[in-house]
Order: structure tokens, then C-alpha cells, then sequence
């Protein structure tokens, strides 16, 4: 009966679902071992020797640089506290998740999620906005019983550890760095200039008078004629002028 119970596995309470954790888990192996979960069962943050994980698992998740994504975990036995999720830009060291904290929750009492399906639990994330090719999330479920009180360090508390391998890329979209041509002008067809004004012929056809020289392209410069603009040249001088005029009788009068 006693060798049956020794081989019961240690209960994990906690398995993370997306991204895919570093060792996986179905959420009843061994995951109480600082900082990610593998390691002897209790092995606690307290030794500086387990505060860091060296290990890299070939399933690496890519994000966005300050994407927002969902990270998803089963709470398999129940048990309450706090949930917290942390970043490390470099490795999996216990000291860099703390100085980083993306999340920090309640987890109260039982088993039941928060996304109503069962124990399944999400938790929305906004990740650095530093592209990094060796990051890690650190998911952490601290089962102190104290779930007012954020956790800014889980050395000595009893908790259960998760990571995940993910890597964060720069912005991916491309920037034309070829030089900006100069912008073309259109030429299209513009109302023509002024046209001079040149006095009319002394011919009687009608045709004299002023004539647009205007450049537009529809300007023929031979105007249909709008009416004689003529000067009229009187014979005999001043006098033939006077006789133009029916003044001329009046004029030889006086000088009989």
C-alpha cells in the first residue's frame, strides 16, 4: 500500500495550455520547482542556485514586439491566492521576472476558471515593446491563501512555476528608402492672354477694329468682326471734312 502511494505523481495544480510551456505538463507532474517548474519537487527560490533556468526548449512562440496576447492554463486541484505572470528579456532568472510583472491577480477559492469552461483560466498580457530572441513568460501560482496582496517576489511562498520560450520581433513592415521624385506639373489648357488692341484698317469691309493676339490654343486670331471701328478721311482737307458734314454751302455763303 505504501509503495501505491509513493507512486502517485506530486500534484501540479497548474498547467500552463498557450503559449506551450518550457516542460510540458498536464497539470499533475511535477511543477513546484523554482524558477519554471522542472527541478526536484520543492526546490525552492530561497537557494540562489535555483533562481535561474538555463534550459531552452526547441518550442519557441513568436510575438509582436507590444502585442497583446491571451495566455491560457488549466488550475487542475484548486487552491487560492494569486495568479502572476512575468517576462524575462534575457534567460529565465528569478530576479528578472520580478523586476518585470505583466500580471497580477486573484485567484480565489476552487478550481472554476474565469472563462467559464471549466478550470481553463485566460489572462490577457501587453508584452515589452523590445524585440528579443531569448524571452521568456514566467506564469506562477502562488497558493499562500492571500489573494489581496500582490506578489512581487514568491521566494518562500508555495507556489507552482510554468515558462514558456517565446521571442519578440520588430516591426516587420517595409520602408521605402529610395529618394522622393518631384511631383510633375500638369499643362493642360489655360485661358489665353490679353489681346493688343490695334486700330482698324481704312478699308469699308467691315473688318477693322480691334483683334485678340491671345495665346489660347482655340484663338484663331481672325475674330469675326463686330462692326467698323474706321476713321474716315475727308477730302480736301479741314474743308472736305466740313462738306462730309452738310456744312459746306454755309461756308462758300460767307465768302461770296
Amino acid at each position: 500500500m505504501l509503495s501505491l502511494l509513493l507512486a502517485v505523481p506530486a500534484l501540479a495544480h497548474v498547467g500552463l495550455a498557450d503559449p506551450p510551456p518550457r516542460y510540458p505538463t498536464d497539470g499533475y507532474g511535477s511543477n513546484k520547482a523554482c524558477p519554471c517548474g522542472v527541478g526536484p519537487n520543492d526546490q525552492y527560490c530561497s537557494d540562489a542556485a535555483n533562481r535561474s533556468d538555463p534550459n531552452r526548449s526547441t518550442t519557441v512562440t513568436t510575438y509582436q514586439a507590444g502585442e497583446t496576447i491571451t495566455v491560457s492554463a488549466h488550475e487542475v486541484i484548486g487552491h487560492s491566492g494569486r495568479w502572476r505572470i512575468a517576462f524575462d528579456p534575457d534567460g529565465a532568472d528569478l530576479d528578472d521576472f520580478n523586476d518585470n510583472i505583466l500580471l497580477d491577480i486573484e485567484d480565489p477559492p476552487g478550481n472554476a476558471g474565469n472563462t467559464g469552461s471549466g478550470d481553463l483560466w485566460e489572462f490577457t498580457v501587453t508584452l515589452p515593446d523590445v524585440p528579443c530572441t531569448n524571452c521568456t513568460l514566467q506564469l506562477l501560482q502562488v497558493m499562500n491563501g492571500n489573494t489581496v496582496d500582490p506578489v512581487p517576489d514568491p521566494t518562500g511562498q508555495s507556489t507552482y512555476y510554468q515558462c514558456a520560450d517565446i521571442a519578440l520581433v520588430g516591426d516587420t513592415t517595409a520602408t521605402d528608402t529610395g529618394a522622393t521624385g518631384t511631383t510633375g506639373t500638369t499643362t493642360g489648357s489655360s485661358p489665353g492672354t490679353t489681346g493688343t488692341t490695334s486700330p482698324g484698317d481704312d478699308d469699308d469691309d467691315g473688318t477693322g477694329g480691334t483683334t485678340p493676339t491671345g495665346t489660347d490654343p482655340a484663338d484663331t486670331g481672325a475674330e469675326e468682326a463686330k462692326g467698323c471701328a474706321c476713321t474716315t478721311s475727308a477730302p480736301g482737307g479741314a474743308l472736305g471734312g466740313l462738306a462730309l458734314f452738310g456744312l459746306w454751302p454755309l461756308v462758300r455763303r460767307r465768302r461770296g
